[in-house]
């Protein structure tokens, strides 16, 4: 009897603890098994059932879990470093305090997944699906999140240094206190920033009609051209490109603001200066 056999035999047994080091457990159905704190070093398990496995603090260093379903699968605690997950489905799976540095999770599905205070340093989750996620304090230092979608993901208080987030959708993205230091792919993000500054200065000092501002929105669903105007006018160096008005961040949210007062909207600047408030994205 092979160990695939074994285990297929005895998967709802505990096995915690156990030592499976370099098995090859590939298209294995280990559905609600218990694996936590197992050796799995440099395990094969390409396309396994591993749905609501137990995975507290395993060790899967260099693991093979290319294709693997591993929804709802608790993994908080695991080591995972430099594991292959490359188009791994995880949704709501736990991976919370995980250790993942240097893994390949391109392609990989992680809708509503928990990774909150994981370490996910130079972990590759171009093409990832992240919408949802939790990723609290988490440490993605020169992550590659390249064209992935962090539609809804909570970044709060996630080192995002020197990572790239060239094509990535960060629209409704929570970054609340994150570290976006040398973040490669928001060029445009800098320049519209200090063009909020800019506006909450001049609304406040009387100088700019934010009701014209917002006259402008209602019209054309985007203050961003109007905003660029009013600063050229001003004489202020900081300017727009088209590709820039055309992704604008955060000027498509005051839209919401149609009948806001003056001090309502400066507040909606300040929290989306601060980061309280994510920078929408058309």
């Amino acid at each position: 009897m092979t160990e695939a056999d074994v285990l297929e035999k005895y998967k709802l047994e505990k096995l915690s603890g156990a030592n499976l080091s370099e098995c090859d457990l590939s298209g294995v159905d280990l559905c609600g098994c218990d694996l936590s704190q197992a050796n799995l070093r440099r395990t094969n398990f390409f396309n396994a059932n591993l749905t609501a496995t137990n995975f507290h603090e395993a060790g899967l260093c260099g693991a093979n879990l290319i294709d693997a379903n591993l929804d709802e699968a608790k993994l908080s605690g695991a080591n995972l470093t430099i594991a292959n997950l490359s188009g791994a489905h995880l949704w709501y799976a736990v991976l919370s305090k995980a250790i993942l540095s240097g893994a390949n999770l391109t392609g990989a599905d992680l809708l509503g997944a928990n990774l909150s205070g994981a370490h996910l340093c130079g972990v590759n989750f171009s093409g990832a699906n992240l919408c949802a996620t939790n990723l609290t304090a988490a440490n993605l230092v020169s992550a590659d999140l390249s064209g992935a979608d962090l539609c809804g993901a909570d970044l709060s208080g996630a080192d995002l240094t020197d990572c790239d987030l060239s094509g990535a959708d960060i629209s409704t993205t929570c970054i609340s206190e994150a570290d976006f230091s040398g973040v490669k792919g928001l060029a445009s993000l800098e320049k519209e920033m200090e063009m909020l500054i800019l506006l909450r200065e001049a609304i406040r000092q009387g100088s700019l009609d934010y009701r014209k501002l917002l006259d402008t929105c209602e019209s054309t669903h985007s203050g961003a051209e109007f905003c660029q105007m009013y600063l050229a006018k001003e004489g202020n160096p900081i300017a727009l490109d088209t590709a820039s008005v055309a992704g604008s961040y955060a000027i498509p949210s005051m839209a919401r603001l149609f009948y806001s007062s003056k001090g309502e909207f400066i507040e909606h600047l300040d929290d989306l200066i601060s980061g309280k408030e994510p920078l929408l994205q058309r």
